[in-house]
């Protein structure tokens, strides 16, 4: 009698809690994830980009010089000297990790992303009727951003 009751006191003294105390660990979901490591969608949103560098078909493009954008996280964004591809304000959306659907008209993707610089690539296909061919120029953009 004696031997079963020293059983269960043992048994709730030390496994119980280590059973408990194990069960509470389920684990990194990614191993291979770093917990600091920000999202896309968070470097995105996270404050204002100055356009550093444009090319149309691999020319340097000054068209966009003193651009400036910002995205917020409720999926708009807003620009200036963003000429007739990035409006005053609109509204972008992801598509998967790494494209922008940019206010229904094209599809950007980044290409590259850090706290610090940002890479988008898209292919324009309209030309416009803005004010000179510098302004509705169609091809292959990559544009680099710079905080």
């Amino acid at each position: 009698m004696k031997t079963i009751s020293l059983v269960r006191i043992a048994l709730c003294c030390f496994a119980l809690p280590a059973l408990l105390f194990t069960s509470g660990c389920g684990g990194d979901p990614d191993p291979g994830a770093d917990p600091d490591e920000k999202t896309k969608a968070e470097l995105l949103t996270s404050g204002q980009w100055s356009a550093s560098n444009v090319t149309i078909d691999g020319v340097n493009s000054q068209v966009y010089a003193g651009m400036t954008i910002s995205f917020t996280s409720a999926t708009g964004y807003s620009s200036n000297n963003g000429g007739v591809i990035w409006k005053s304000s609109g509204t972008y959306r992801f598509q998967g990790d790494s494209e922008l659907v940019v206010d229904d008209d094209f599809t950007a993707t980044i290409t590259d992303i850090t706290a610090t610089s940002m890479k988008l690539s898209f292919n324009r296909t309209k030309t416009t009727l803005g004010p000179g061919r510098d302004s509705s120029v169609k091809g292959a953009y990559i544009f680099t951003f710079s905080r």
